[in-house]
């Protein structure tokens, strides 16, 4: 099973950016990814507030 934490921002152009972490730390606080995101906004092109983090989890199944 795969996992990854995606940080989404909105931009100045009320669209969405997403950013992706593959493999996050578990028990993961709301509290310490807003605090890496703060980290990044300035970085991330039109970032202009960060809106919500979600951890997807995949299960690949291959094909036989």
């Amino acid at each position: 099973m795969a996992k990854k934490l995606e940080l989404k921002f909105l931009t100045s152009a009320n669209t969405e950016l997403i950013v992706s972490i593959a493999d996050p730390k578990d028990g993961l606080a709301l509290s310490a990814v807003q605090a890496e995101a703060a980290k990044i906004m300035p970085v991330g092109v039109g970032a202009a507030s960060f809106a919500k983090a979600v951890m997807v989890t995949t299960t690949e199944e291959e094909i036989h």
